[in-house]
């Protein structure tokens, strides 16, 4: 079949990766090195999508880190040719100058560079509906490491849901970071980050506003007492920013005993299917409360979903009532409680044992120093119940030592 070359044109190549060798060329040592898993040679894709997310996933099993490295587009602008490369591909080029390298005045670079082989071709056939893989060289001259998708930077994001989550933590809770790792950590189990990440996330929201203040609070004590006694004197007023001024406060002697005249009878007749009204006073001796709803015992009571949001918040974030409080106030706008309910449900949850410990912390820190710098060695141990049993490690430079 014959090609029409005013279609084809020249072909425009963008490298995603700057300063890199061209990994066509590497030597590779057959007897030191690491296969993954292999890909299927007559796999077909439909779109870049499709091959960038299959490669994600790819990479995420295997236990290392997959980039763009080379586009080629025809004259229509057209991709029709893409090479993804392991993380480690490339040979790191020295930018130290001359004189300050024999002056000992410029520190080492670290650098990912290790000339790693792997790399896959895909081409997109002028005539084909379909991607295909061209060439597939399954080799690394690196380690590969285990849960990469909790270390690499590519896997680690924030979906919506948590994003919307931080950001109720931070304005109406005023959690710490650790905190609100741990609430994350149980809420989205299949959840990637580091506590960079979730600090740059928290600065994002950051409220400085002091969420609760002290008039808020006493008034709101003042109520509930007055409440629960009628004699209880309150007057306060608000002004165009919705903020209280409390006026006047008397206390007087507890009873709720007032003879109040206000009644209503009702009969359920023997020959009758209704129960009907007999008798309806319809008077009060004293000042009737707005919001009772907010106050009165009768009104308040947490609904199972708020239950199960007391239950993490205590189990897995050890939050303070404070914390709490102002959370369930702005995720469940219609729930009335005051503070000696939620104390008492947190109470029911209390969990004294420390959620994450320091030994947990650190074997976090070291693989992510280990995915940062391959020459890194963390070695580890874990009894049947996943508690960390032995725990060794040695950085770069005591290896060199």
């Amino acid at each position: 079949m014959s090609i029409n070359s005013t279609e084809i044109g020249p072909v425009i190549v963008e490298n995603d990766i700057l300063n890199t060798e061209d990994i066509e060329n590497i030597n590779i040592d057959k007897d030191n090195f690491f296969t993954s898993e292999d890909v299927p040679k007559d796999i077909r894709f439909d779109t870049l999508d499709e091959v960038e997310n299959y490669f994600d996933e790819y990479g995420s099993r295997n236990g290392f880190d997959i980039v763009k490295y080379r586009m080629e587009r025809n004259s229509k602008s057209q991709v029709h040719k893409r090479t993804f490369v392991c993380k480690f591909s490339g040979k790191y080029k020295s930018k130290k100058k001359i004189e300050a390298t024999l002056k000992g005045i410029q520190k080492n670079t670290k650098t990912k560079k290790l000339s790693c082989p792997w790399h896959i071709n895909l081409s997109f056939p002028k005539h084909s509906t379909k991607i295909i893989i061209t060439t597939f060289i399954n080799q690394h001259n690196h380690a590969l490491v285990p849960k990469t998708q909790e270390f690499a930077t590519k896997y680690r994001s924030f979906t919506d849901e948590a994003l919307k989550e931080i950001s109720l933590m931070t304005k109406h809770g005023n959690l710490t970071l650790t905190a609100q790792r741990n609430l994350l950590k149980a809420r989205f189990q299949n959840l990637h980050f580091q506590d960079q990440d979730l600090a740059n996330a928290i600065q994002k929201y950051k409220n400085v506003n002091k969420i609760n203040n002290d008039a808020s609070t006493l008034l709101t004590s003042l109520m509930q007492k007055k409440i629960e006694d009628l004699r209880w004197v309150v007057d306060f007023e608000l002004d165009k920013e919705n903020q209280a001024t409390l006026k006047g406060i008397q206390r007087n002697t507890k009873t709720k005993k007032l003879s109040c005249p206000w009644h209503i009878n009702l009969s359920f007749p023997e020959h009758s299917t209704k129960i009907i009204v007999t008798t309806f006073i319809n008077q009060h001796n004293h000042a009737l409360v707005p919001k009772t709803q907010e106050f009165a015992t009768k009104y308040r009571s947490f609904t199972d979903e708020a239950l199960k949001e007391i239950s993490l918040m205590t189990k897995h974030g050890n939050l303070t009532l404070t914390a709490q409080r102002n959370l369930l106030k702005a995720r469940f706008q219609n729930l009335h409680f005051q503070d000696q309910d939620l104390a008492n449900a947190i109470q029911k949850y209390k969990n004294v044992n420390k959620i994450n410990n320091d030994a947990s912390t650190l074997l976090t820190s070291l693989m992510q120093k280990k995915i940062e710098d391959l020459r890194w060695v963390v070695d580890f141990e874990l009894d049947k119940e996943n508690r960390l049993t032995r725990l060794f490690w040695m950085s770069p430079d005591q290896v060199d030592l």
